[in-house]
């Protein structure tokens, strides 16, 4: 078992490790070995680079907490301030309904707005709006019981307590749907005023009502006050969120994101990719040893590419001397061809019958196919007994080593008969063809085994193909007196 210090990736850490020593930077642990010194070092990095990360994340979700908190303590506020709004107005306008009430006129029938009551209106309005806020405007109803509505008796303006400024209202009247009630607060074209109105008790049961704006721009100072202080929260909020983002996100996701798009370019054969580094951390230091990996990688395959060429070209001579000397042993009898060479003999002749092969109940329907056949061209000829020998070696052999298998009968002409076994199993070895061609009894897991010498004996000519997509073996009989020269004059025209 290797040593921890035969590692390349702890000798690294090792020489970090001395120049962190030469800067005066040393590890507290002592007592133990300088790599698990090293390692320790590491796992403390990665557990302060997960920490702070950690941190990074519960904050963003701690601001996000304190925002929505302040947002609903805002609108806690704006109800709280309304309803302050209302209850001031139903105070004024009861306690003008209480001093109109309490005039002496008012206790007679007909009640009329005299001069001296008037003066002592405007007396009262006054001191409530020292006291309290101003009243924009007071008007006396009296419902006309004829008509069956309110008409006004007597009205009487004040003006506002509290003055906006002319940025103060653009800013009110922009955010009217936000700061404003609908129809119960409203700008009357100087300010915001909100209304309110009471009953006036008389003794002749005549129904008098008082009824006065108040001025409602407190209300609106407030909420903008407290609105401006929520926005520059808010900004505030913003800028910390935009910071953690780029602390979190594009130190740490956005090169982790260029880390997995460049993985899966180089994974698609995009080897000269160099994935950008964004910062010189430990993730960019990480970055910069993955490109040195794959620029290595890249040479290490641009080699074996190299090696496997020259490696294919070397095969390619050595079966092209495998196959002419094969082909001069057995006089033009036996020839090898690659699997492109294949199609122009597998489809030359008409077919005549075809097999699919894959039992040995298949087996038996090859050779009566057969006989079939050669009822037709060439009835009790005496080669017949001995070409269903090698159908049913060439057909055993295919469900023995392939599973299954295709059976066909060709005529070339009048005289030759081609049969082509193909299948898809697992292919033949060269090395073992010699012994299979010229000595009988040799059998492998994977050839056609002692019935291979049989074929080659009976046959004219064997055409074979294999490799690990598959084996097709064709053979050519001829079914006349000139058989014996068949082989000698095919190996001329090959020549």
């Amino acid at each position: 078992m290797p040593k921890l210090s035969d590692s390349t990736g702890v000798n690294s850490l090792i020489q970090v490790m001395n120049q962190m020593e030469a800067l005066e930077i040393r590890p507290k642990v002592k007592g133990i070995s300088r790599e698990c010194q090293v390692i320790f070092m590491v796992l403390a990095k990665l557990r302060e680079k997960v920490n702070r990360y950690i941190a990074t994340w519960a904050s963003i979700v701690a601001i996000l907490v304190l925002l929505v908190f302040l947002v609903v303590q805002f609108i806690t506020y704006r109800e709280i301030l309304y309803s302050d709004l209302v209850c001031l107005a139903k105070l004024e306008t009861d306690i003008l309904a209480r001093t109109l009430a309490g005039f002496q006129e008012a206790k007679q029938p007909g009640f009329k707005i005299s001069k001296d009551i008037e003066e002592k209106l405007k007396a009262e309005i006054k001191s409530i709006s020292a006291e309290h806020t101003g009243i924009v405007k007071m008007r006396i109803l009296e419902y006309d019981s004829r008509a069956g509505n309110w008409h006004e008796v007597y009205s009487l303006n004040g003006g506002f307590k509290y003055v906006l400024s002319d940025v103060e209202k653009k800013i009110a009247v922009f955010g009217s749907s936000f700061f404003l009630r609908g129809q119960e607060v409203w700008f009357n074209g100087e300010g915001f005023v909100t209304h309110s109105a009471a009953a006036i008790d008389t003794p002749d049961n005549t129904k008098l009502r008082v009824s006065i704006d108040i001025d409602a721009n407190y209300y609106i100072k407030q909420q903008i006050l407290i609105s401006v202080l929520l926005f520059l929260f808010l900004t505030g909020i913003g800028i910390i969120l935009v910071l953690q983002y780029r602390l979190l996100f594009l130190k740490l996701y956005k090169p982790l994101d260029n880390l997995i798009d460049g993985m899966k370019l180089i994974s698609r054969g995009q080897m000269d990719y160099k994935v950008p580094v964004i910062h010189r951390d430990e993730l960019g230091r990480f970055i910069e040893s993955f490109n040195e990996m794959v620029a290595e990688l890249k040479k290490a395959r641009e080699d074996l590419t190299h090696e496997l060429d020259v490696t294919r070209e070397q095969k390619e001579k050595i079966f092209n001397i495998y196959r002419d000397v094969v082909y001069a042993v057995t006089q033009g009898k036996f020839l090898l061809v690659r699997d492109n060479e294949l199609p122009g003999y597998v489809n030359e002749g008409d077919s005549l019958a075809e097999v699919a092969i894959s039992k040995n109940e298949d087996v038996v329907l090859a050779r009566n196919t057969f006989r079939q056949v050669m009822d037709k061209l060439f009835p009790n000829h005496k080669r017949g007994h001995k070409v269903l020998l090698c159908i049913s070696e060439a057909a055993t052999n295919i469900i023995k080593h392939a599973g299954n298998g295709i059976f066909t009968i060709k005529k070339m002409d009048d005289d030759c008969i081609r049969f082509v076994f193909a299948d898809q199993g697992p292919g033949m070895d060269f090395d073992h063809l010699p012994s299979m061609l010229f000595f009988r009894g040799f059998s492998t897991e994977i050839s056609l085994g002692c019935g291979f010498k049989l074929i080659y004996s009976i046959v004219d000519r064997i055409i074979l193909s294999t490799s690990e997509n598959g084996t097709t073996v064709i053979f050519d009989i001829m079914f006349c007196d000139k058989a014996s020269d068949y082989g000698k004059n095919t190996a001329l025209k090959q020549a």
